[in-house]
């Protein structure tokens, strides 16, 4: 016997099998067929096919393209035999899942879209509240401003006439004159935009108690003269062109129209109040230098704004500005000042009628605190009532606008309420260092229509 027999024999013995390996130019042996063989070959009978026939049914699996009972399927293997059972159900499938992706994609593409388009869209809505909301500013300013100037004129001509005017023997109404049908002025009328009589050729004076009129007259008398630019500041508030209206049509606007102007005003140091127009309401008590808009104005340099008070006169909530007065010497002659109803000011500062959106607007002072707002009730009192302070004032309801609008002084704020978005927008008022803050609807702004994208 040759060595290779021997070898032969001895693999025999050992139960050892030939690598299977094909036949030249031939596909690879399969694995599954591959498992059938050494399970056919196996050493241990017990790891043999029982019988033919199981052996003859594994052999037909692999035939068929099943898996085989001597080689399971792996998960990642019957996936892919399934597969390739079902080729036109598998393609459907992908195609269906490829169809499902481009339109996830699209609808996705779509909704960031109408994102977009919406976020301009509010983008240019709120630009446009923004801008309104700044004119608008601008022409509250302005308006303080102007008021500041006349009062400043009012001043000026109030100090000439103390240094070079001189008493004349001409008819002067005091308080107690206005409520005498034989002593008050010839021109005593009533006038619906006040709410009582007033004389719109005279002033009213109102002496501090204590003080005899026979000593004071002639002060008085003094600044008689005085009310003729008392009269055209009054008319200038409502147009430039009003005080040179016809007497009867200029009589006609103050009496029964009214203008934003109620009162200009007159406090001297000797204990007298000159006022425009000329009014009844003032009770035996008054005394201008108790008053609030003449005591918090003594330490003042320049015009300024002060809080609200009631008006002794009947009008309701005033808000005075005033102005203190110095001769050439710098000696304190009294207080300047002249005042709008919260009623006016609300009207045709506050609101922005045609402005959609807007639910509330408010003049907020240097502390935060509600000078006036839109939506606060009108209150009127009776004539004569004495509060000598001035009304207390509410901060504002958000400490974090607040604190931003001192922080920044012009811009804007959004936030949620509820399920609503809101938005504040605030501008700063340089004439009285107030700022103008109104609140809107974030859902109900307007604006002008969007462009195109080229």
């Amino acid at each position: 016997r040759t060595s290779g027999q021997i070898e032969l024999l001895k693999r025999v013995l050992k139960a050892e099998i030939e690598p299977l390996v094909p036949y030249q130019g031939q596909p690879r042996i399969a694995p599954e067929l591959q498992a059938v063989i050494r399970k056919a070959t196996a050493k241990k009978v017990d790891d043999r096919y029982a019988t033919v026939a199981d052996m003859a049914d594994d052999l037909r699996r692999f035939l068929r393209g099943e898996a085989v009972m001597a080689q399971p399927d792996t998960p990642r293997q019957k996936a892919l035999r399934w597969v390739g059972h079902h080729r036109e159900l598998t393609l459907g499938l992908v195609l269906a899942l490829a169809l499902l992706g481009g339109g996830t994609i699209i609808w996705s593409l779509v909704q960031q879209q109408a994102a977009l388009h919406r976020a301009q869209e509010h983008r240019q809505k709120l630009s446009h509240f923004l801008l309104e909301v700044g004119k608008r500013a601008q022409v509250i300013d302005a308006r303080f401003m102007y008021f500041e100037s006349l009062l400043e004129r009012v001043v000026g001509s109030t100090i000439q006439i103390l240094a070079e005017g001189s008493p004349r023997p001409v008819p002067v109404f005091t308080h107690s004159d206005f409520y005498d049908p034989q002593r008050q002025p010839p021109d005593m009328v009533k006038a619906p935009s006040y709410g009582l009589n007033i004389s719109l050729a005279h002033m009213s004076y109102k002496i501090s108690p204590g003080i005899p009129r026979s000593q004071i007259e002639p002060l008085m008398q003094q600044l008689e003269p005085l009310r003729h630019t008392l009269r055209y500041i009054t008319l200038a508030t409502h147009s430039p062109e009003a005080p040179f209206l016809p007497k009867a049509e200029a009589d006609a606007l103050l009496r029964d129209k009214g203008v934003p102007l109620v009162w200009t005003y007159i406090g001297l140091e000797q204990g007298l109040l000159a006022n425009y127009p000329g009014n009844t309401g003032y009770a035996d008590a008054y005394d201008a230098r108790k008053r609030p808009w003449y005591k918090e104005s003594l330490n003042q340099k320049g015009t300024r704004w002060l809080s609200p008070y009631i008006d002794a006169s009947g009008r309701g909530f005033v808000m005075p500005c005033t102005l203190p007065m110095h001769d050439a010497q710098q000696r304190f002659l009294g207080v300047a000042g002249l005042e709008m109803t919260l009623d006016y000011i609300k009207l045709n500062f506050l609101e922005i009628k045609d402005l959609p959106g807007v639910t509330a607007s408010y003049l907020i002072n240097e502390q935060g605190q509600v000078v006036v707002s839109s939506d606060e009730k009108s209150q009127q009192f009776a004539a004569g009532i004495l509060v000598d302070k001035t009304r207390d004032l509410q901060p504002y309801g958000r400490p974090e606008v607040i604190a931003q609008l001192k922080k920044e002084g012009a811009g804007y704020y959004e936030f949620r309420e509820g399920k609503k978005r809101r938005v504040l927008a605030y501008y700063p008022l340089r004439s009285v260092g107030w700022s103008y803050l109104v609140e809107a609807d974030s859902s109900q702004l307007q604006g002008n229509p969007l462009q195109p994208s080229p």
